[in-house]
């Protein structure tokens, strides 16, 4: 930890030494927080795909990567694996959106990738901090059914992430699934998410249409 010998405040200082003093403040602060993972040794990625380099870091001891958005980082892992003795944190469900997941879709990409590091190397996580996400779907009281069977927030993915580590464990929730399961198929084909006189109104749309364009 840190002290600062005196208190910084604008009335007292400059508005040089008062920033100045604001940024060492941040940097401590942050060489702390870098620190601190140092000690967990665990190399977290979301939103984007990591490279090789990234995934064959010998010196972390587990890999968290978002296999929602980053689906080089998937077929990565899938052909050359990550070092031997580490754990990989699958980011199988959506942290950064308000929808359920596909946990049949998700149930595979977990398998393949416990067939290819072993079960016990692979533990299922969320892409990314549930912080994007609202906090409880049970609070929404003016939404009807079907729309709410579509959506997951925060407290709902715990839940999924539960019932996806559980399925892949030989404990498969088959009433949770296959109300999914069922979810899924009703927001694929529901006229309140496709209009047929949007998509062939955007079917017809060129490159010359577009003002913007030139």
């Amino acid at each position: 930890m840190w002290r600062l010998t005196s208190p910084i405040s604008p009335q007292k200082h400059t508005s040089k030494e008062f920033w100045t003093a604001i940024i060492v403040i941040r940097v401590k602060f942050s060489w702390n927080l870098v620190k601190l993972y140092l000690l967990w040794k665990g190399l977290v990625t979301f939103w984007i795909d990591c490279g090789r380099t990234l995934i064959g870091l010998e010196s972390v001891a587990a890999f968290g990567v978002d296999l929602v958005r980053g689906a080089k980082t998937l077929e990565l892992i899938k052909e050359h694996g990550i070092p031997a003795g580490k754990t990989l944190f699958a980011g199988v469900v959506d942290g950064r959106n308000i929808w359920a997941n596909d946990l049949a879709a998700s149930v595979a990409i977990v398998e393949e990738l416990q067939s290819k590091l072993g079960a016990e190397n692979v533990v299922v996580s969320t892409s990314c901090s549930l912080l994007h996400s609202a906090v409880d779907l049970k609070n929404e009281t003016k939404l009807d059914a079907e729309l709410k069977s579509w959506m997951a927030f925060a407290a709902q993915k715990l839940h999924e992430v539960v019932a996806l580590a559980n399925a892949v464990s030989g404990k498969k929730d088959e009433e949770f699934f296959s109300s999914n399961a069922a979810a899924q198929e009703s927001r694929r084909n529901s006229p309140r998410v496709h209009n047929k006189a949007v998509k062939e109104a955007v079917s017809t749309l060129r490159l010359s249409n577009l003002s913007c364009i030139k």
